[in-house]
């Protein structure tokens, strides 16, 4: 399960990405907020957060030079604690995207969601691995604040 969802995480990442012009408004950015964790030993603020809902996917993400993290919700997800087969996929690279782990087990929490803000909050604290990884779990433990755009506002 965990493998479509990166599949499918991948896949909106390139919409995510490429939308086309809006209606009326050229778009600079894709949705906008904060996300801080604490991986391993150091504190990272991510920047270029970004927030992206589409074909029933919230997609989350955001960078700190080489270090990426990104998250992939369901669009309707409800607030609450998330963990076991239920932990939404998560995604971070330290490395630019060439050693990419998903998460693997912890737990996502919920504390706000507002769809007719599109508006999300929550906190997570998670161990990214991979199948196949040798090096040793990578652990995070932050928060999120993100103000999301709805793709389907976008025209191709």
């Amino acid at each position: 399960m965990k493998k479509i969802n990166v599949i499918l995480f991948a896949a909106l990442m390139v919409l995510f990405t490429s939308c086309g012009e809006k209606e009326k408004d050229d778009v600079e950015n894709v949705g906008s907020g904060s996300i801080t964790a604490k991986i391993g030993s150091t504190q990272v603020e991510f920047e270029h957060v970004k927030g992206a809902k589409a074909l029933g996917i919230l997609t989350i993400g955001g960078d700190k030079g080489a270090m990426r993290i990104s998250m992939l919700l369901n669009a309707d997800i409800q607030e609450g604690t998330y963990s076991g087969d239920d932990l939404p996929a998560m995604t971070f690279t330290a490395d630019n995207g060439s050693t990419g782990l998903i998460s693997m087990s912890g737990a996502l929490t919920i504390t706000k969601h507002n769809t007719s803000t599109n508006k999300i909050e929550g906190t997570f604290d998670v161990e990214f691995s991979n199948f196949g990884y040798t090096g040793s779990p990578v652990t995070a433990k932050g928060s999120f604040k993100v103000e999301y755009v709805d793709v389907t506002d976008f025209k191709n």
